[in-house]
């Protein structure tokens, strides 16, 4: 069973205490090209029932960029909260700055109260900040919100285990809340169904849905690292020999070691098994879950950026069937990016930290549509490519915070930053 925090003694987070960044830094902060003012902007501190919280409004449509509700179901969600949640929080272990501390802890008030009695969480809120409880992208099922939820819970309580127990208890609760849900699919292990011509596993959510998986091995990991706990441990290991199973092909056949998404169909969005597996490898100390991640980010990633990308396909017969290249977002591209970081970290690889770098190039204008997605002046992320000659400028949460984790993630990495920011130095001299 999962362990349980014997201390709840207080150990506040002392801003003070987080050294500033030395002076040989300093021009490198002054380079940076991530910038929150959007996301700043699409944040917002609440108050409901007395406590203190925030929220990220879903939308801001072009020219003005102010808050859009999406209509029928709220004003903000867990899903783009709890990846603000975590951007703030890694984006304060980069610059120490008080703020981002801050807007992180908010967020997570958010988090703890659209959590659900089955651990699991709503996702909408409407605009009087009442739940929306009804629809069906809202209620509380073990699907990509409540995984999300605990994703960003499992990052905050390894990071404030040393530094705020109270607070770290607090989410390790939520987190055992939300955990159990995972044993209703997981038990399923290791029976597979033949479908579609593929031998799939029946463990994962959905049954097949291996990149639901990745969400929930980055949830877990974090936790098992701190708590050890066994049956933790044993849902990681599940879960990536689960999106194991689900990988295609072979280094000289279709679709070359890509890890099919759900039943017999690739799509770019949350592709992030690779990384999971990169994660839950390096935690477990299995080469065999990263052998099975390089395999798709040395052939797959390559074939992708062929390509110029693509946006989801189907393998019928080792062959692709109903391809489309668009839309392409930044919720395709930014998985990409931080697997190859990923995987030049745990690997010790440096041609993955620059693979990583050059696909991070999307966001700068190196697309199918040769246009800027991410603007370094407002900190916006456009939310499309629609085609090579259309590109949506609306500006969401989901698009900035992708594309904000993702540039965070290059800028960290020495030698992916100096690609990321040759290209955005000479860019800008061609513009002049």
């Amino acid at each position: 069973m999962f362990l349980r925090i014997t201390s709840a003694a207080l150990i506040m987070v002392f801003v003070s205490s987080f050294a500033l960044r030395a002076d040989s830094q300093k021009d490198e902060v002054d380079t940076s090209i991530v910038n929150t003012s959007h996301l700043d902007r699409l944040y917002e501190k609440i108050n409901v029932n007395g406590k203190d919280m925030a929220i990220v409004h879903i939308y801001a449509e072009a020219p003005d960029y102010n808050w859009t509700e999406a209509k029928g179901e709220g004003i903000a969600c867990v899903d783009d909260v709890a990846r603000a949640a975590i951007f703030y929080l890694r984006f304060f272990s980069v610059t120490n700055n008080a703020s981002h501390l801050i807007k992180a802890r908010l967020l997570y008030e958010f988090l703890f109260y659209m959590q659900a009695e089955n651990g699991l969480f709503y996702n909408f809120i409407n605009e009087d900040h009442s739940i929306n409880k009804e629809g069906s992208n809202s209620k509380p099922l073990a699907d990509w919100w409540s995984w999300r939820a605990l994703w960003a819970m499992g990052e905050a309580y390894k990071f404030f285990y040393e530094r705020d127990k109270d607070f770290a208890l607090r989410l390790q609760k939520s987190l055992i809340h939300g955990f159990h849900s995972i044993g209703e699919f997981i038990n399923r292990y290791p029976t597979k169904t033949d479908l579609k011509g593929f031998r799939l596993p029946t463990w994962l959510p959905n049954r097949y849905a291996s990149d639901q998986a990745a969400v929930l091995i980055m949830a877990l990991t974090p936790f098992f690292q701190v708590s050890k706990d066994t049956l933790a441990k044993r849902y990681i290991e599940n879960l990536s020999a689960g999106i194991m199973v689900m990988q295609a092909g072979d280094s000289l056949s279709f679709p070359f070691g890509a890890f099919l998404s759900w039943e017999n169909t690739w799509h770019a969005w949350g592709s992030s098994q690779p990384e999971a597996l990169l994660i839950s490898g390096d935690a477990l100390k299995s080469k065999n879950y990263q052998e099975s991640a390089k395999l798709a980010l040395e052939r797959f990633y390559d074939y992708l950026i062929k390509n110029n990308y693509l946006n989801e396909f189907s393998v019928v017969n080792d062959s692709a069937v109903n391809v489309s290249h668009f839309p392409q977002i930044a919720y395709g591209i930014g998985p990409m990016v931080t697997s190859c970081l990923e995987a030049g970290k745990v690997l010790n690889d440096p041609s993955f930290s620059e693979k990583g770098a050059k696909i991070a190039l999307w966001f700068l204008g190196q697309n199918a549509a040769g246009k800027t997605m991410y603007e370094a002046k407002t900190g916006r992320c456009f939310d499309g490519i629609v085609s090579e000659e259309k590109v949506n400028y609306n500006s969401g949460a989901e698009s900035t915070i992708e594309a904000l984790l993702a540039l965070l993630a290059v800028e960290s990495n020495p030698q992916a930053r100096k690609i990321l920011m040759d290209f955005f130095e000479e860019s800008g001299k061609k513009k002049e």
